[in-house]
């Protein structure tokens, strides 16, 4: 007797409007979560930024205690001193490049004085708002961060 097929049979497996479905599922969960977990991200991006001007302005101070100045930010990298000798690389995790570097989500860029000498630092969020929104600055000498206003996508800043 021949094995009939019934036209009505439905093959197994997903058809496309299942995909599309799951796929539309998918997105939605998607907007609806992900900026919870940037905003959880921009806020430890933030406290890392304090943090990091903190450890900054604290090499500074260590850097002028040898020195006698406020060394550039790049210089940060490397023991204080022209010759070699005991002293310990400040910040050697800090990728610095010239009078800036990036770190956790922020750039931190050197502020000086009309001189051209090192006066403090300021940190930016790289990519606002997913980075971080809030800017940070700091004078060599002092303890804590100052807000300085918000940045937007277009890295306009805006005064608190």
């Amino acid at each position: 007797m021949p094995d009939f097929i019934s036209s009505n049979a439905r093959p197994s497996g997903f058809r496309l409007s299942d995909f599309v479905l799951l796929l539309l599922v998918l997105v939605v969960l998607g907007l609806v979560f992900m900026p919870k977990l940037y905003g959880d991200r921009s806020a430890d991006n933030e406290r890392q930024a304090q943090d990091m001007l903190r450890m900054i302005a604290a090499a500074q101070e260590g850097f002028r205690e040898v020195e006698g100045e406020y060394a550039q930010l790049f210089r940060l990298q490397f023991a204080p001193g022209r010759e070699p000798n005991q002293f310990e690389p400040m910040l050697p995790f800090l990728p610095a490049s010239a009078d800036f570097a990036h770190y956790g989500g922020y750039t931190f860029q050197e502020v000086r004085d009309n001189l051209k000498r090192p006066i403090g630092c300021i940190a930016e969020p790289r990519t606002p708002p997913f980075s971080g929104e809030r800017v940070f600055k700091i004078r060599y000498g002092e303890i804590d961060p100052v807000f300085v206003g918000y940045m937007d996508a277009k890295r306009a800043i805006a005064l608190p």
